[in-house]
C-alpha cells in the first residue's frame, strides 16, 4: 500500500487535505491502541518521540522505508525545483 500525488492534478490540494485528514486518525488510532490517549497534537507528539525512543516505532519506520524503495510512496516536493 502506498500513494502518489501529482501536483499537476486539479485535485492536487483536495487530495493533500484528505490524506492529512487520514494520517492524523491513523496516528490517533495507533496511539490509542498503544497507550495513553492522544488528543491534542502536543501529547500526541510526545508521545510519539516516547514510543521512538523505546524502539516502538522502529518496525514501522522500516516498512515506510520500503514501501519508499519500492517507489510505493512518492514525495511530489522532491521533484519540485
Amino acid at each position: 500500500m502506498g500513494f502518489a500525488l501529482d501536483t499537476s492534478s486539479p485535485a492536487y490540494k483536495s487530495q493533500v487535505l484528505e490524506l492529512g485528514d487520514k494520517a492524523q486518525q491513523n496516528v490517533l488510532t495507533f496511539l490509542n491502541s498503544h497507550g495513553p490517549s492522544a488528543v491534542v497534537a502536543g501529547t500526541a507528539l510526545k508521545a510519539l518521540r516516547q514510543m521512538q525512543k523505546l524502539g516502538k516505532l522502529d518496525n514501522l519506520t522500516t516498512q515506510y522505508h520500503e514501501r519508499v524503495t519500492r517507489g510505493d510512496v512518492v514525495d511530489p516536493c522532491a521533484t519540485v525545483v
